[in-house]
C-alpha cells in the first residue's frame, strides 16, 4: 500500500483564520483517552495570558462544520480558558489521513501513554488498513517496535487500566501480555507492583510462567524437578523470584548466580 508523505500539499492554504469552538467537531479517530486535568489547567492559564500560539489543524466536512486533525489538548485548552474561537489551519486530508497525521502528532508527546498508542496502531490498522510495515514508516519506529506495541491490545480493558494507573513501564506491560492467561498476568503483574520489578526480571518471571505451561503444571515427581533444573534460566527466575518473596517481607535477601566454564554457583544471602 502507498503512504502518502507528511508535506505542504495537505494544507490548502497557509492562511491561518479563526474558527469558532463550537463548529469543530472531534477527530473520531482519536487514540487519546487519559488527558492530566492539572496540565489542561496550565496550558487554559497560559492560553488565557498569550493566547493559542500555534494554529490547530482541521478539516472540512460541510459547509461551515470541521473536524479536528491536531491539537486536541489545544482545543480543550481553550475552551477551559472560555475563548470562542482558535487559529487553525485547514488541511486537505481524507480520513485515513487525518488518522495518519492525528497518530504522528501524538507519537511524538512524551505525554502519549503506550496504551493509547497501541490504540492508535489498531485504528491505523483495522479502520484504514495499514500494515506494521506503512506504519512504521509513517511514524519513523522501527516495525519491531510496531509490533510489540500493538501486542498490547491482547490484554483485558481491566488489564490494560490497572498498568496505566499504576503507571507499570511499557517494557514490563509488553511482557506481561505474552502472558495468555488472565489469572497468571494478574499474579505477575502483582509481582511487578509490591516488589517495583524491573523488565528483565519481569520477562524472568513471564518466561518460568510460560515454561511452567509448556511442561504441564499437572507433572510432579522428580521428573518434573529434573526438567526445570536443566534450564538455568528458568532456575534463576525461581530463585530471584523466591529473593524477592523474602525481601518483601522485610527482610534483606540478595542471590549471587557467577559462572565459570564448568560450574555455576549460586549464593544467597540473608542478613540477619
Amino acid at each position: 500500500m502507498g503512504v502518502r508523505k507528511m508535506n505542504r500539499d495537505y494544507y490548502s492554504s497557509n492562511e491561518i483564520i479563526y474558527l469558532s469552538v463550537n463548529k469543530i467537531l472531534p477527530n473520531p479517530y482519536q487514540p487519546r483517552k487519559y488527558y492530566n486535568s492539572a496540565d489542561l489547567e496550565e496550558l487554559a492559564s497560559s492560553i488565557k495570558r498569550y493566547g493559542v500560539l500555534q494554529p490547530i489543524c482541521v478539516r472540512i466536512l460541510n459547509k461551515n462544520i470541521y473536524e479536528l486533525v491536531i491539537g486536541e489538548r489545544r482545543l480543550k485548552a481553550s475552551r477551559i480558558a472560555g475563548f470562542d474561537a482558535v487559529p487553525a489551519i485547514i488541511v486537505d486530508v481524507e480520513g485515513r489521513e487525518a488518522a495518519m497525521l492525528n497518530m504522528v502528532e501524538n507519537m511524538q508527546r512524551e505525554d502519549f501513554n503506550y496504551m493509547e498508542e497501541a490504540e492508535g496502531i489498531k485504528i491505523m490498522r483495522d479502520c484504514f488498513g495499514y500494515s506494521y510495515s506503512d506504519i512504521s514508516h509513517i511514524t519513523g519506529k522501527p516495525v519491531e517496535y510496531i509490533e510489540k506495541t500493538a501486542r498490547l491490545l491482547t490484554l483485558s480493558n481491566e488489564m490494560k487500566n490497572l498498568m496505566v494507573d499504576m503507571k507499570i513501564t511499557k517494557d514490563n506491560a509488553i511482557a506481561v501480555s505474552q502472558l495468555e492467561d488472565e489469572k497468571i498476568q494478574e499474579k505477575v503483574l502483582k509481582k511487578v507492583i509490591n516488589l517495583d520489578l524491573s523488565s528483565k526480571r519481569t520477562e524472568e518471571i513471564v518466561d518460568y510462567e510460560m515454561h511452567k505451561l509448556a511442561v504441564g503444571e499437572n507433572e510432579t515427581g522428580n521428573s518434573f524437578k529434573r526438567r526445570k533444573m536443566k534450564d538455568l534460566r528458568y532456575l534463576t527466575a525461581a530463585l530471584n523470584d523466591a529473593v524477592a518473596t523474602v525481601n518483601s517481607t522485610g527482610l534483606d535477601a540478595k542471590c549471587e548466580i557467577s559462572e565459570n566454564n564448568e560450574n555455576t554457583e549460586i549464593n544467597i544471602q540473608i542478613k540477619k
